[in-house]
């Protein structure tokens, strides 16, 4: 995704979620803003929730909103109590796995480095019974490290093409690879302002497109939607050529220690 593609993404979103949030009368208490608004350490810190915090805050005031439309278990119900249950086993489990990560962003980070840790993350969520999934948490580890994971929904998933094998939910290290690859050929292509840092690119990407306050894995997302819903958008073939390279050399050196049957799938375009 280049620069002109990635404000162009922006763009078509905030028109239709503008139109969305007209036609479906949404509340604006559930808009992403309001609920950053909760605090950095509230959203890092989740583990520090009862069990009934969670499943009021976390799934009845979040993700099974109208907005987010996760469409998990109702708390209240045998499988959602169970559910609520073993997040609160899985978050108080992140806390160290977090602060590993903590202060690192999309277009920096190693993430050959922290692969074992960001893999941890994920599948800590995933493997929650009865149901959870890839889509509920990504918007948790969003969420916790908003500088650092980029949300993805169904659509986004299907628009990029996310490889699932050899598992059959998508992986998340892939797409996390690709997110990175476009976040820097974002950058690289801003010819305009090649002065400017990461910190004031973002800013002024919030301020043009009329946001303030988001990060960069925030801004992808909503340029993503494009992707996922516009019929015409398609993934970067740049960036996935160069995602695909770099997950042969991360399967080569992660199959070295886990051994032999650990695959990475590859992207399509």
């Amino acid at each position: 995704m280049n620069y002109e593609e990635f404000i162009e993404g922006i763009n078509w979103t905030k028109q239709e979620w503008a139109r969305m949030d007209r036609n479906r009368n949404l509340s604006e208490e559930f808009h992403y803003e309001n609920l950053r608004k909760r605090g950095d350490e509230y959203w890092l810190h989740l583990e520090r929730m009862t069990e009934d915090e969670l499943a009021k805050e976390t799934i009845d005031r979040f993700l099974n909103t109208p907005e987010w439309s996760c469409h998990l278990d109702k708390p209240s119900s045998p499988n959602g109590n169970e559910i609520v249950r073993n997040l609160k086993r899985a978050i108080d489990q992140l806390r160290q796995l977090y602060a590993t990560l903590d202060g690192l962003n999309i277009v920096d980070i190693d993430i050959l480095s922290n692969f074992v840790v960001i893999g941890g993350i994920y599948t800590t969520f995933c493997d929650i019974k009865p149901r959870f999934g890839p889509v509920p948490t990504s918007k948790l580890m969003h969420m916790a490290l908003p500088n650092l994971f980029v949300m993805w929904d169904n659509a986004i998933i299907s628009g990029y093409r996310v490889p699932a094998y050899p598992s059959d939910k998508p992986q998340y290290l892939p797409f996390l690879v690709l997110m990175q690859e476009n976040a820097r050929h974002i950058w690289n292509t801003r010819q305009a302002h090649s002065h400017e840092d990461l910190r004031d690119f973002v800013t002024r990407i919030n301020k043009e497109c009329g946001y303030e306050g988001l990060s960069l894995p925030r801004l992808l997302d909503i340029a993503n939607y494009a992707v996922g819903h516009q019929d015409r958008k398609a993934p970067c073939e740049i960036c996935c050529k160069k995602t695909n390279t770099r997950l042969q050399e991360i399967e080569t050196t992660v199959s070295q220690h886990l051994g032999p049957d650990f695959k990475l799938g590859r992207f399509r375009w």
